[in-house]
């Protein structure tokens, strides 16, 4: 018989949402939420600052690295490169420099956003920080890689415009880094396609069916925009840039496929 004033022990061990609140801090008021995303983005600059620095000693030998598709050793400069303000090729380096310390610092400026949303997401949500990092990283990597394959035909294409003995191609300093730079980025975030219709089929706003049904005239419009951006007037070159996003699109389509059933159940649930 058990003794009437003998109380049930509590259970010591916390729930595993007592302890993700704990992990990633309580409830926060509206001002406690703007001061922590205020730390969180003071973190980020410092980095940022912190990595243009750094980066900065190394830029001489980045615009150097950048320089070889116009460059060469057996047959010397492709264009003649010249800087015609005193500050220019250290605006450029400074801003090479800042670009190399916002690309490598991603995963670290990522985190400290997630580390912002957190607290409002659910453990199971919160488990796809650190493949969100990866593939983010990843495919930005990959975009600007395919930019740096074309851009030597790229600068052979603007180079064609010039007439000899009356028009010479002689460009900035600043004008091939801003290029070059831009590439990197258009071709790095258009790649980053994937991960936009991970996001928007998780909350069920793109599904595979919107993305195949419309199949002819996304691969027409993935051809016409190659054609814009084709650096020559070849079908190799168009081929070159309308194939990975091809790719990317029939990548899409899976990750929509097996992304958007489950969230849709989820959101009916």
């Amino acid at each position: 018989m058990s003794d009437p004033d003998s109380t049930p022990t509590p259970d010591p061990s916390p729930t595993p949402e007592e302890a993700a609140a704990e992990s990633f801090g309580p409830n926060l008021t509206f001002w406690e939420h703007l001061e922590e995303l205020r730390s969180r983005l003071i973190r980020i600059v410092i980095m940022i600052v912190v990595g243009t620095g750094i980066c900065y000693l190394k830029s001489q030998e980045m615009l150097m690295f950048l320089l070889g598709p116009v460059w060469s050793e057996e047959t010397g400069p492709r264009v003649v490169l010249q800087y015609i303000a005193p500050f220019e090729a250290f605006m450029v380096q400074l801003k090479i420099a800042f670009l190399a310390a916002i690309f490598l610092g991603l995963p670290y400026n990522f985190y400290q956003l997630w580390r912002f949303i957190a607290p409002g997401l659910k453990p199971k949500e919160r488990r796809w920080v650190v493949p969100f990092l990866f593939f983010t990283v990843l495919f930005f990597a990959v975009g600007a890689w395919f930019a740096w394959i074309i851009l030597p035909a790229a600068i052979a294409f603007f180079k064609s415009f010039m007439l000899p003995g009356m028009v010479e191609a002689r460009w900035t300093l600043d004008a091939y880094s801003d290029l070059v730079l831009k590439m990197f980025l258009g071709f790095g975030l258009v790649f980053e396609t994937p991960i936009l219709i991970f996001f928007l089929a998780r909350f069920g706003l793109v599904s595979a069916k919107s993305l195949v049904k419309p199949w002819r005239f996304i691969i027409v419009g993935i051809f016409i925009v190659a054609g814009f951006i084709t650096p020559g007037p070849d079908v190799v070159s168009q081929l070159l840039i309308a194939g990975p996003m091809l790719v990317l699109y029939v990548i899409s389509i899976f990750i929509a496929l097996a992304v958007y059933p489950r969230s849709k159940k989820k959101m009916a649930g």
